[in-house]
């Protein structure tokens, strides 16, 4: 055992598997994080790296990055929940109205196009607390209205239909909340 950091450094006999799935899980939280169990490795991840780290039975390094790891999906999960905490009280609502724009979408978009209105069901999202949030992070409901009609244009804006027991799926490339610092 080292004098130095408490840490064995007997190469045959050191167990590490405490720290390798530390780090192991650190990383499945980071990639996983788009599919929703990225959060809930996270916490595992950071509690194996822990324990290891406890034990000083060896692979610090790796300990360390598995908590790191495990902690910057808790990050961007709680940046992401403070982003939308103003319209969270909505988002019935809101995913309603998603789902009738794609039930509807032939019709809303071939008369937006030609209008350029918005239909009356979403003109609520040109007023409070809509429009403070929107301008927060400067986009509008007509901003939204056009990148899901180029996905209806493109064909991959997909019917969904909401009936307040499933959660909606919005496009990945319509792009509702930018991150900036």
């Amino acid at each position: 055992m080292s004098e130095s950091n408490g840490y064995s450094e007997s190469s045959g006999s050191q167990k590490k598997g405490l720290s390798v799935a530390a780090l192991v899980f650190g990383l499945l939280s980071v990639f996983l994080l788009c599919c929703g169990v990225g959060i809930v490795l996270a916490p595992i991840a950071i509690l194996l790296g822990i324990i290891a780290l406890a034990t000083k039975k060896g692979g610090k390094g790796m300990a360390i990055t598995g908590i790191i790891c495990g902690i910057i999906p808790i990050i961007i999960v709680a940046a992401f929940a403070m982003a939308i905490k103003p319209i969270w009280p909505y988002r019935e609502d809101i995913l309603k109205d998603y789902s009738r724009i794609t039930v509807e979408q032939d019709t809303i978009f071939a008369d937006y196009e030609a209008t350029g209105q918005i239909p009356d069901f979403l003109k609520k999202y040109e007023e409070e607390p809509f429009k403070s949030f929107f301008e927060k992070y400067d986009i509008t409901i007509y901003k939204i209205m056009d990148s899901l009609m180029e996905n209806h244009k493109q064909g991959t804006l997909t019917q969904v239909s909401y009936g307040g027991t499933a959660a909606a799926v919005i496009p990945a490339n319509v792009v509702l909340i930018p991150f900036t610092a």
